[in-house]
């Protein structure tokens, strides 16, 4: 019997099995859908009384829904100041892609260590391209320390019932669930028709901390979480842990 392996993100990666891979089956069904919200008021014009704004992207959804809200040279000015944050390396890579323009990259690529980059940063405004309902951790701490800033929401993500995940989806542990956000998980439980994973034998692997949480959060036990935040990085150690634990040959 094989090894299913259902990836619920958005974007398919670009990922390829070994030869010696054959028995494991993967499947992209994601869970989650986007939706970017339109340019409703000209950002660049309302901000030209701001000294120097930097700007932070959480995601590459927020890169990608920013994409008409200023002029390529208000992003040239950004990028020659150094005042352009993106959290984690696909971020930063799809920023590049985007706008042809550097960015700043935390070491630690959540919230708190981005918070952990600007504790000895002079203070700035700064604008925060976001989901409609993103974390609060890092505004929360702008807000208390004194810094200016402006939450800009640039698209929604909304957790989506995938009918052929759920056709697909047998519930037993030859089967492994790779998530990618907490709202993917969301969306395969809403999928299951399940309130918790309480009743789910299928093996969890989560990209990160933020993504296990809610997993655990959902009496959930997490099978692997990835060392990196890279998704072809994470496939690959998914499938050695499976080796390892399933005593396959390499």
């Amino acid at each position: 019997m094989g090894i299913n392996i259902f990836y619920t993100g958005i974007t398919k990666p670009s990922f390829s099995k070994n030869e010696n891979e054959k028995e494991l089956l993967f499947s992209h069904f994601p869970t989650i859908k986007v939706y970017f919200r339109p340019k409703l008021e000209d950002l660049e014009a309302k901000l030209s009384l701001w000294k120097n704004p930097g700007v932070v992207f959480f995601s590459k959804n927020g890169v990608l829904g920013a994409q008409n809200w200023f002029s390529s040279s208000w992003w040239k000015e950004r990028e020659d100041a150094k005042a352009i944050w993106t959290i984690g390396e696909a971020t930063a890579q799809v920023f590049q892609e985007v706008f042809a323009c550097s960015s700043q990259v935390p070491e630690i690529s959540h919230a708190k260590g981005l918070i952990q980059a600007f504790q000895n940063r002079p203070k700035q405004p700064f604008i925060l391209f976001s989901a409609l309902r993103s974390r609060v951790e890092f505004p929360q701490w702008l807000k208390q320390n004194g810094w200016k800033f402006k939450s800009i929401p640039v698209y929604e993500t909304i957790v989506w019932e995938n009918q052929e995940l759920s056709q697909a989806f047998s519930n037993t542990s030859q089967e492994y669930i790779v998530f990618t956000s907490p709202s993917t998980v969301k969306g395969f439980l809403l999928t299951c028709q399940k309130k918790d994973f309480s009743q789910i034998k299928a093996c969890l692997c989560s990209i990160g901390p933020t993504t296990s949480q809610e997993i655990e959060a959902r009496k959930g036990k997490v099978f692997y979480q990835a060392k990196k935040p890279k998704l072809n990085f994470f496939l690959e150690e998914i499938i050695y842990q499976i080796k390892q634990s399933r005593n396959y040959d390499s």
